[in-house]
């Protein structure tokens, strides 16, 4: 694996975890801890809180064999059917050659997982490390992958190509996903795709973005936490879709979402449901 340091950008020895400068890095269980100092500070502040209001809102799983079988064994629950529908439509951008795959947003590692159950060598990005609810949930399953936790901005520390990256339902929660998207492209191999899930398009995004200062304030009065860790929309609206098809991104409908997707043609306060595909 080639990586930069995130301190100082010089070219880290994977082997003894140093880089050129002589900024130190681990492995915490399986996982590589790739993170500038003063962002480590904040991010795990704020990982401390979440996981806490996480455990207590029952987001968690935290049935140790449930995760070899995911999201099938979920998929009853509303959050797990709708990644159900993201193998459905993935699968259709996934040769029978292996591939060699960076996916961002990782979480528990279900999709990284399916992933490395089909050959591919995936690499596992995100900011979640919890042993249930993050990048350490791996130990649980049966494959074997790359697990990396970073700060998800910071995409350009790779020197390597990947035939396929995957944002996993994370994309529209980024400070500039703009700016995050065209980082990735620059990851790619030759003919190489980026696939980005879950995208939820809003035409009148008054009542989204209501929901969302509720949203917000609910945390701050139970938890005084703010819970995105960075700054962010939370969502994308037509404006954001233009800007993304001029610059390669083409979206096509989920057809298992057709009649969310027909209602939100006649109520304009509802999202449309889409998944994106960029082709190098």
């Amino acid at each position: 694996m080639k990586l930069l340091c995130p301190e100082c950008r010089t070219k880290i020895d994977f082997e003894k975890l140093f880089c050129q400068n002589g900024h130190k890095f681990f492995f915490d269980e399986d996982v590589l801890i790739l993170l500038e100092n003063n962002f480590s500070s904040k991010l795990n502040s704020f990982l401390k809180t979440l996981e806490k209001i996480r455990f207590k809102e029952n987001r968690v799983v935290s049935i140790s064999n449930l995760f070899q079988k995911l999201p099938f064994v979920l998929q009853s629950e509303i959050e797990w059917k709708v990644r159900c529908f993201d193998l459905e439509v993935l699968e259709k951008f996934l040769p029978n050659e292996n591939l060699k795959i960076l996916e961002i947003g990782a979480w528990n590692g279900w999709l990284s997982n399916f992933l490395a159950e089909k050959k591919h060598s995936v690499t596992a990005v995100d900011y979640f490390l919890n042993e249930f609810d993050g990048l350490k949930a791996k130990k649980f399953y049966s494959n074997d992958w790359t697990s990396i936790q970073m700060n998800l901005m910071d995409l350009d520390l790779f020197e390597e190509k990947f035939d396929l990256i995957i944002f996993n339902r994370c994309l529209q929660f980024s400070p500039n996903p703009f700016s995050m998207f065209e980082t990735a492209t620059n990851l790619l191999s030759e003919k190489g795709k980026v696939f980005v899930s879950g995208i939820s398009v809003f035409k009148n995004a008054n009542s989204k973005i209501n929901e969302i200062e509720r949203f917000k304030e609910n945390y701050r009065r139970e938890w005084v936490f703010e819970i995105f860790l960075n700054p962010t929309k939370g969502f994308f609206d037509v404006e954001d879709k233009i800007r993304f098809e001029k610059i390669g991104l083409e979206f096509e409908k989920y057809p298992q979402l057709f009649k969310q997707n027909l209602k939100a043609t006649f109520v304009s306060e509802l999202p449309k449901h889409y998944y994106g595909i960029f082709r190098k």
